[in-house]
C-alpha cells in the first residue's frame, strides 16, 4: 500500500509551511530540514510533511476527526519517500500502527482514519496558534499522563495489546 499524505486544507499549509507553495522539480526532495534554512522565517515548518506528522499526533491527542466525507484536494507526498529514520516518519507510522491496533483495520482504513486526525489536527493548530509557535504549551498540554490516558482509551494498557 501507498500512504499518500494529503490535506483538504491546503490554505493552513501555506500559511505554516515555507514551501508549501513552493513547485517541486523533482519526486527525489530532501526528506531533512536544510542547514540553510531561513532563521528568519514567517513559517513554523519548512516541509509539509512536517506539519502533517505535527497535526496528525495532535489530531490523534485530541481524538478529533475531520468528517468522513471530507475531501483530499492536494496530495503532498508519498509516506514512503520520508525516510526511515525521519522523526516525522516515526510520528506517522507510530499514529497509524496505534489506529490499525486500535479500530483492527488493516493499513489502508487506518490511513484514511491518520488523514482524518491530521486535518482535524491542523485545525487545532491553528485555532490555537497566535503569530508565535508556542511548543512549550503544546507539549505541555501532550504531557505524559494524558497520552496514557488517549492510548489506554483507545488500545488498553501495555498487557492488553502486547507490542505495536
Amino acid at each position: 500500500m501507498t500512504r499518500m499524505i494529503k490535506t483538504g486544507r491546503q490554505d493552513l499549509y501555506i500559511k505554516y509551511v515555507e514551501r508549501a507553495e513552493a513547485a517541486r522539480e523533482s519526486d527525489d526532495e530532501d526528506d531533512e530540514p536544510s542547514d540553510e534554512a531561513s532563521q528568519d522565517s514567517d513559517y513554523f515548518f519548512e516541509y509539509q510533511y512536517e506539519l502533517f506528522s505535527f497535526a496528525a499526533t495532535l489530531g490523534f491527542l485530541h481524538d478529533e476527526k475531520v468528517s468522513e466525507d471530507a475531501s483530499y484536494g492536494q496530495d503532498i507526498r508519498r509516506v514512503e519517500q520520508i525516510n526511515e529514520d525521519n522523526p516525522h516518519r516515526e510520528a506517522i507510522d507510530f499514529v497509524t500502527n496505534v489506529v490499525k491496533a486500535a479500530e483492527r483495520v488493516d493499513e489502508d482504513d487506518a490511513w484514511e482514519e491518520v488523514l482524518r486526525y491530521a486535518d482535524a489536527g491542523v485545525e487545532i493548530f491553528d485555532a490555537e496558534t497566535d503569530d508565535e509557535l508556542d511548543f512549550v504549551r503544546f507539549v505541555q498540554d501532550a504531557s505524559d499522563d494524558r497520552w496514557q490516558q488517549r492510548l489506554e482509551e483507545t488500545i488498553g494498557t501495555p498487557s492488553d495489546v502486547g507490542s505495536l
